[in-house]
């Protein structure tokens, strides 16, 4: 019971802040219609804005799931700084390009805010938050293609057995930044089209 809370205490408070930060996407550009319209504000202030409010948050709630965590397992903490730095860097890039891309193609279609949360159901459904990734039986490969799965997997695996998975880091950092910089480069061929979209 003890290894399961910590296991569900660390994958559901990653999971909360991928989930807040994919729901809250497709809205961004629309909240901020007027002052897209209004300012020569380049847009991705609000895309950043956005996502340093989900950063914030994340921070503010992960660490006090940690405090609480130390009692049962004082190891955590120690994970936590030697383990887990590479693997925070690659939650947040993943909660900049992933919400930008979709921020970007529900200016343009406006029915994506709808799939988003389906969308988001359904990944939690088949990623072993709840339960382990051994419990999928023949059906854990697909977790292997998981990107959000990966990001939140690799994190919880570093913080409770204090494991690096270094090249599995290393290629999840590379295809992040791989993924911004294209993200980027969609988002300014898409601009100047934005306020006939907002």
């Amino acid at each position: 019971p003890k290894e399961y809370f910590i296991y569900l205490g660390l994958g559901f408070s990653i999971w909360s802040t991928i989930s807040s930060s994919l729901n809250s996407s497709p809205l961004i550009f629309e909240i901020n219609s007027e002052n897209l319209l209004n300012l020569k504000i380049n847009p991705v202030f609000y895309v950043l804005e956005e996502w340093a409010f989900q950063i914030q948050t994340f921070c503010q709630s992960f660490l006090l799931i940690i405090f609480f965590l130390i009692f049962l397992s004082p190891i955590v903490i120690v994970n936590l700084f030697l383990f887990a730095p590479i693997h925070l860097i690659n939650l947040f890039l993943l909660l900049l390009w992933l919400p930008l891309l979709i921020c970007l193609a529900a200016s343009r279609f406006q029915d994506i805010y709808q799939l988003i949360p389906i969308l988001t159901q359904l990944i939690f459904l088949l990623s072993p938050i709840f339960y382990y990734e051994r419990d999928l039986g023949y059906l854990s490969k697909i977790t292997s293609y998981n990107i959000i799965y990966q990001t939140l997997g690799l994190l919880r695996d570093s913080i409770i057995k204090g494991e690096l998975h270094f090249y599995k880091s290393i290629i999840l950092l590379f295809a992040n930044i791989l993924m911004i910089i294209i993200s980027l480069s969609i988002f300014n061929k898409l601009k100047k089209k934005l306020i006939f979209y907002v």
